[in-house]
């Protein structure tokens, strides 16, 4: 477990969570420690521009085509199952409960008399 406590840790962790050598459990701690901590976030942002030049060095390389096929057969395994949606219980409320207009004509009516009520308030005072 990461101490981010640890100045140096806090550092090594940044540069492993830019790399994407975290586990996933360390990751997910990093990634909410992230969230609230701007120090934490500066880190990594140092890191990200300190590796960022690597990136022209690297050549660049074609994936055999057999790797997509592997990449797709492990993601149908790991990948959860679809939810099923949720029946909807019936409701007995009538049609025109459920128009929109309805609802965006009443809106508008209530936003109307607001305004005017303030105006009246403001020309009482």
């Amino acid at each position: 477990m990461i101490d981010l406590a640890n100045a140096d840790e806090r550092a090594a962790a940044a540069g492993e969570f830019v790399l994407g050598t975290l586990g996933n459990e360390e990751r997910a701690t990093f990634a909410r420690a992230l969230e609230q901590d701007a120090t934490l976030r500066a880190l990594v942002y140092g890191w990200q521009d300190r590796l960022l030049g690597l990136t022209g060095m690297a050549v660049a390389a074609e994936p055999p085509p057999s790797l997509w096929a592997r990449i797709q057969a492990s993601a149908a395994r790991h990948a959860p199952a679809a939810p099923r949606p949720a029946a909807r219980p019936h409701t007995a409320l009538p049609a025109w409960w459920q128009r929109l207009g309805l609802w965006q004509g009443l809106s508008g009516l209530a936003l109307a008399a607001s305004l005017v009520m303030a105006v009246l308030l403001v020309q009482r005072v």
